[in-house]
């Protein structure tokens, strides 16, 4: 895959990302149900990504509820989008019927939180979207907010 030609350039981060990715790779491939690895799993406490999860399956209402006023999202084929902009879009869309996030990454520096994962959602008889994403959050009292979001594809 491309992905893998591109990332045996860089050393030792590429070496550590090829491998990474393998397993990402093998895993997007399989028809087994997500696989979480123990570092995951206690990721998983943290209510960020079930946030994360409903931004992708629920309506416009986590939207509302949970985007920074500045928030700024990056979509392939639509391109940079602010606030107004990704409401707008999210009106008339269908949700996902189903997210699984691998190769979970969180780095938490007190008030600011970046989630880094894989995702693979699937709508009805569509072919799975498949993309590499990037969210950051700022932390409040009683949640979190989204500031920003990215995602790139991965085919």
């Amino acid at each position: 895959m491309a992905q893998h030609a591109i990332l045996r350039t860089a050393s030792p981060l590429g070496e550590r990302l090829q491998r990474d990715s393998g397993a990402l790779f093998s895993h997007l491939n399989s028809k087994a149900g997500a696989y979480l690895s123990a570092r995951e799993a206690a990721m998983d406490e943290d209510p960020i990504w079930e946030l994360e999860r409903r931004l992708w399956l629920e309506g416009i209402s986590v939207y509302e509820a949970h985007l920074h006023e500045g928030a700024r999202m990056i979509f392939p084929g639509m391109g940079i989008l602010d606030r107004s902009a990704i409401l707008d879009s999210l009106r008339d869309a269908p949700r996902w019927d189903h997210v699984d996030m691998c190769n979970r990454q969180l780095a938490d520096a007190g008030g600011f939180v970046f989630l880094a994962y894989a995702a693979i959602a699937r709508r009805g008889d569509s072919p799975p979207y498949k993309a590499f994403c990037g969210s950051a959050y700022v932390r409040k009292h009683l949640g979190a907010i989204m500031i920003a979001h990215q995602q790139t594809l991965m085919d």
